[in-house]
């Protein structure tokens, strides 16, 4: 029940990450922000932290914790990273399109390469 539990917070959360980017998104004088991307490195340090609780404090087994988690990361990362692959775009050469350049004082050019999203359409 625990596992079930812990899988549908990491979904619900992953929810509010691309909600919350896409509406960051809606600004079009800044960057882009990828929320799925960012939910996976946030679920990674959740899904250590209880890891560690779970073997040092609960006292599971490491085996017994490693399996569980492996499920409730490789779920909700598996869901982000398909999100974050569907709704970005990118140029011919697989790169993500460059939206800006600028230049620093010195002189020298540098591109801003981020995500772009298509319409987060849900039917």
């Amino acid at each position: 029940m625990h596992t079930l539990r812990i899988t549908l917070i990491g979904l619900i959360l992953l929810s509010l990450f691309v909600f919350v980017a896409t509406q960051i998104n809606r600004r079009k004088n800044r960057p882009a922000v990828d929320g799925a991307y960012l939910f996976i490195w946030v679920w990674l340090v959740a899904s250590i932290t209880n890891f560690c609780v779970g073997v040092f404090i609960v006292g599971y087994s490491v085996l017994t914790e490693l399996g569980v988690h492996v499920v409730v990361f490789d779920l909700s990362a598996g869901v982000a990273w398909f999100l974050s692959r569907k709704f970005r775009v990118e140029n011919a050469k697989g790169q993500p399109c460059v939206i800006a350049t600028s230049t620093k004082p010195s002189g020298d050019v540098y591109e801003h390469r981020s995500v772009r999203f298509r319409k987060l359409t849900w039917f």
